[in-house]
């Protein structure tokens, strides 16, 4: 993001928000006193009109970088650029399809509430951030107390089943994609068995000599002396 300074800072604060949970509200009131012997130190509004409780969230060292980064910008605020909701939100859409992440998803259309095909990009938003923390912290330790303690969730929250229904749906994603890698292994298996001897052969392989193989599924002995030329 060297090209684009803004969305550099935008993209250091989305990596911090999946680091900490906190909401958007609570994320946009942060200052450099919230951080304090590295936690950030903080009360959910959310919570300060009920039952006040300081939410205090042990900054790993990706957080805790992106910290130190901003540490000497001007103003009081944690980062810079935290002056519009409304900008973020944009600039996690441009962020994620640069890095990608376009993976379909199904999404119900808030007008005709229909359900409809979009890439992630698309339908992310700041609680995307959210979810990441508290989907990560809950699929590490299994602890309802611990991932209230530090979302600020009330403890039972129904919020733990949708999170539980996120593991289960990533763990089918990953189990789906390790069966098809085996299924495309076992039926290569010959042609990766020919590259690998022919590499315990010639150590190395150029474009066009794997190309040969791929091509050809094998290299008859008349061509080897021109296949090693290649090299």
């Amino acid at each position: 993001f060297s090209d684009t300074p803004r969305d550099e800072i935008f993209r250091d604060i989305f990596v911090f928000h999946c680091c900490v949970g906190c909401r958007q509200s609570d994320l946009f009131t942060f200052t450099k006193s919230h951080i304090i012997n590295g936690e950030l130190h903080y009360v959910a509004r959310k919570t300060k009109e009920g039952r006040p409780k300081t939410i205090k969230v042990p900054l790993n060292s990706t957080a805790s970088k992106i910290v130190e980064k901003y540490r000497n910008h001007e103003g009081d605020a944690l980062f810079p650029c935290m002056d519009s909701k409304y900008i973020y939100n944009r600039a996690i859409k441009r962020i994620l399809k640069r890095a990608g992440l376009d993976r379909i998803v199904v999404v119900l259309n808030p007008k005709t509430r229909l359900p409809e095909n979009r890439p992630l990009y698309e339908v992310a938003s700041t609680h995307i951030a959210r979810r990441t923390f508290i989907g990560n912290l809950y699929k590490k330790f299994k602890d309802q107390g611990m991932v209230s303690a530090l979302s600020g969730h009330a403890p039972g929250s129904q919020a733990f089943a949708r999170y539980r229904e996120i593991d289960e749906e990533m763990r089918k994603i990953i189990n789906g994609c390790y069966v098809d890698a085996k299924k495309i292994i076992k039926e290569n298996r010959e042609l990766l068995n020919l590259i690998a001897e022919t590499l315990l052969e010639y150590e190395t392989l150029t474009k066009e000599q794997r190309d040969y193989l791929v091509e050809n599924g094998c290299m008859p002995d008349e061509n080897k002396d021109n296949l090693e030329s290649m090299s």
